[in-house]
This record gives structure tokens, sequence and C-alpha cells, in this order.
């Protein structure tokens, strides 16, 4: 490994020198202690870029509304008309398909880790498929269908929709129990656009979440709006209202709700790159259970200092757009966030649309979008075959979706199963106590993409990536999986 580094220069002085001349924004140690901390603690390698200004190059001009569509649920036809949504879960991918896809993804498992099975529910064995059931539980802020308490079955589910209401505790207005300014006699909670985000980002971390950023909805953001929901397709609409509103037909965005508020949730490392089996990794189970409840926290403190808080996990805009814009990682050839220190082991990078003002934050550079045209360790491991392995385009790889907007790479989602496998394989996934080599990469990889390709060859050599899933049992891991030192 030293001879390693020696090869780079970043040894000893060369790694003084290396420091100096990348300090982000500032000509002198001075200077750059006088700029003061950054929202985000972020790698002092990471560049800001100008606003707008991705690593993944976007056209607005190719860019309009459209529906958010499910890739497997409705045929292209259907996705393009609302009308004509498939409501029932059903799939248009034939039980032929569904059988040969569930296979593969089952082999691919019991090759990479011999002598693992895919037990009763396709996922691992009997103490796994548990670990699955219990982090359901209001999974994707939804109430289960019908639950035991004081002795008896309740139908939960069937209860709110008798009344009007949806199966879930969130929606697009959030919970409202929290009291109002005006009800507790207070003025509305005034600070500057740099204080109000500080403050957000003190409230995200508490509710569970890591990073903050904030972007402004301009007319090309208001673009990356979907027209209509995925779940009840209820329309997407701008209004010069006052307040949002919401109702069976429709969500409405006030023009006074001017900011979009965004944030990052980890999950579990361990669990991430330990994944097996047909579908999502427990970590990603546990991430939206933790995600939808942190998003009513943060809508409900919005709402007691005299603001909307809207949105109700992605259901109105994509999460990577305005994540990417805000400068809460890089595109991922996976397609979707790339961070700088976690990688692809993040879940919930999710936007709430504010009235509250917020200082709007620039996008980031830390190599990440390059590396992976140099990488492709995610495509080449996808079972399926999903993950784009050509250079970035613009053009989608989905059938039935429109031009995206942005250069970059772009997943067939009609192809993905939702397996663990991408996640768990990214070379930036590195925890801390590995080893001051990973700083090292990371460090290199921001600032030249001579070594790209040999730094992805290295991580699969020196054994990254995918972990077995029975080995977790014997691990020492922390609590909600999240090792909060760095």
């Amino acid at each position: 490994r030293r001879d390693f580094m020696k090869a780079l220069g970043l040894t000893g002085a060369g790694l003084g020198a290396a420091m100096a001349t990348n300090m982000p924004g500032a000509n002198s140690l001075d200077e750059f202690i006088a700029n003061g901390p950054e929202v985000n603690e972020r790698p002092w390698w990471v560049k800001e870029r100008d606003f707008g200004d991705t690593t993944a190059k976007i056209d607005w001009s190719l860019i309009n509304r459209y529906p958010y569509q499910n890739a497997k649920r409705n045929t292209p036809e259907q996705s393009k008309d609302p009308t004509q949504w498939d409501k029932t879960g059903a799939t248009y991918v034939t039980p032929e398909e569904s059988a040969r896809r569930r296979e593969m993804l089952i082999e691919d498992s019991r090759k990479a880790f011999p002598g693992w099975e895919p037990g009763p529910k396709g996922i691992g064995d009997h103490r796994i498929t548990a670990m699955k059931y219990a982090s359901l539980f209001l999974a994707f802020g939804y109430f289960p269908g019908s639950m035991q308490t004081g002795g008896v079955r309740v139908p939960i589910s069937k209860m709110l929709t008798d009344a009007g209401g949806l199966p879930m505790y969130d929606s697009w207005l959030g919970i409202q129990n929290a009291p109002t300014p005006d009800q507790l006699g207070l003025p509305k909670w005034e600070g500057t656009p740099e204080e109000n985000l500080r403050m957000m980002r003190q409230v995200v971390r508490f509710f569970g979440g890591e990073d903050v950023g904030a972007v402004e909805i301009d007319d090309n953001v208001k673009k990356l709006f979907w027209t209509h929901t995925y779940d009840w397709g209820q329309r997407i609409e701008f209004e010069d209202v006052p307040e949002a509103y919401e109702t069976k037909e429709k969500l409405v965005v006030p023009h006074n709700c001017k900011y979009m508020l965004t944030w990052t949730m980890r999950q579990s490392f361990e669990l991430s790159r330990r994944g097996a089996g047909t579908s999502d990794s427990i970590a990603s189970y546990l991430s939206y259970v933790r995600g939808p409840l942190a998003t009513v926290q943060i809508k409900e403190f919005m709402r007691c200092l005299g603001y909307q808080g809207l949105g109700e996990d992605n259901q109105h805009c994509p999460s990577g757009a305005p994540a990417v814009l805000s400068g809460l990682g890089e595109l991922s050839r996976a397609s979707y966030i790339n961070h700088p220190k976690y990688g692809l082991s993040l879940r919930v990078v999710w936007g709430i649309p504010t009235d509250m003002p917020l200082a709007v934050t620039k996008p980031i550079d830390f190599g990440g979008f390059n590396f992976c045209k140099d990488c492709g360790i995610c495509a080449d491991t996808c079972p399926l075959g999903a993950i784009q392995k050509e250079d970035p385009t613009f053009e989608p790889q989905t059938p039935g979706f429109p031009v995206s907007g942005y250069e970059g790479y772009h997943t067939d989602y009609s192809k993905c199963p939702h397996c663990p496998v991408c996640m768990s394989v990214c070379p930036f996934n590195t925890p801390p106590e590995g080893s001051f080599i990973h700083d090292v990469v990371k460090l290199t990889t921001a600032n030249t993409t001579l070594f790209n390709g040999f730094f992805a060859n290295m991580s699969e050599t020196m054994g990254y990536g995918r972990k077995d899933p029975r080995d977790w049992w014997e691990t020492e891991d922390y609590p909600w999986g999240v090792n909060t030192t760095y």
C-alpha cells in the first residue's frame, strides 16, 4: 500500500502538497478558517460547482413533466396515460418471465455465497426472513392492512379508506397535529435563509437524517415535479394560493413555496453489502420505515414555526434530481445518488417543498460521476442486466419513459428487480475503520481520472463489495446499523 501511495506522490511532502493545492474555496489556511464550517461536514477534497452545473450535464429544454411511472405495473402505452394505470398492483411481466428472473437472482446469490439457500421467500434462511418481516412494519408510511390491538384484529387500512382517507400516516399536507404559532400565541419564527438551513440540518439529523441541502423551485425545477402521483394518480399543480391543499383529484403547490429542503438518510453499511436473493436488503426496508416517520416529524416542526412543509416521500418528484442539484451527491451509474463518504449506502434522498426561506446549496464534485465511467462494477454484477454499460447518454433505457434531460446513466427499470446487488458492490462504500488508503483513493479520484480503472479493479481484488449475509449475525453492528462517527 505504501508503494501504491508513493506512485501517486501521496506520501510525506507529496500528501501535504496535494492538500494545499486542492483545498476548496480558499487561497490560504487563514482564508479557509475564516470561511467557517460548511452546512454539511464533507471531506475537504469535495468541490462545489456553480448553481445548476452538475457533473451530469442537464439540458432543461429537453425536460417535460410526466407522470410518476411504474415500469413493471403498466405497459409503456399505459404509462403515458394515468387514466389507464393498473391500480391492482398487478404486473404486465408474465408469470413465466417473473419465475425466470427470480431463478436468476437466486442462482446469482448461490454463486456469490456457496451454501446459501433462498429459504421460503427467496431472501435467505429463517432468521433473515424474520428480519425482513419485522422491518416492514410501517414501511413506506403505510399502516398494515390489519393489526392486533386490545385483543382483537382491527382492519386499519379499510377503516381509513372508508372514512375517506388514505391507508397511510402521511400525506401531501402532513398530519397537521402540531399547533401553529397562532394557536400557541406566538409570532411566526423568522430567521435568515442561512440560519434556517442550519436549523433544519439540526432538526433533520435529530430525526435520523444526515446531510441537508436546498434548491430553489424555479421554472426549471418545476419541470421535475410529476404531473400525477404514483399511488393514487392525483394531478400535481402549481397555483397562486396562500396555502397548499389536497383533494382526491389533485395536490397543489402554492407559488409561495419557493424552496425545497433536501436531505439524506443512511442505511446500515454492513447489511447493505450483505443483501442476497430476490428483493431489497433489510437495510433498505428499515430505511423506508425511518424515512417516512422523519418526514412527518420534519413537516410538523415546520408547521409549529409557521411554515408549510409538503410532500410524501417522492410522490411529487424524483428524489435524485433535487439531491444532485443541491449538492447531496452525484449521479451514479446505478442511476441513484453516490455520496462522497457513504457511496450507495443511502436511502430516502427526499425533498420537502416549503415556504420557509432557505439558503440554496450548490452541486458538488468529488469525482464520482467520472469514476463511474471507468468502473462499471455495478453494471457487470447486475444479475438482470438492468444497469447501463454504455457511455452516458440523454436517452432513457426504460421502454415508454421520456427523455430525461440529463446526460448520464439510465437504468432499465422494466428489468430492475430491486435486488440488493448494485448498492453492495460500489467502491465508494467504504467505512472509516477500513484503511487510510480509502481516503487516499477518494482524494485522488476527486482530482484526476487517471487511476479510476485501476482503483475499480483494486476494489474487487482486495475483497471489498458483497459479503455473505450469514456472517452478519457475528458482527458487532451499530444501533440502526449506522456508524455515526463519520
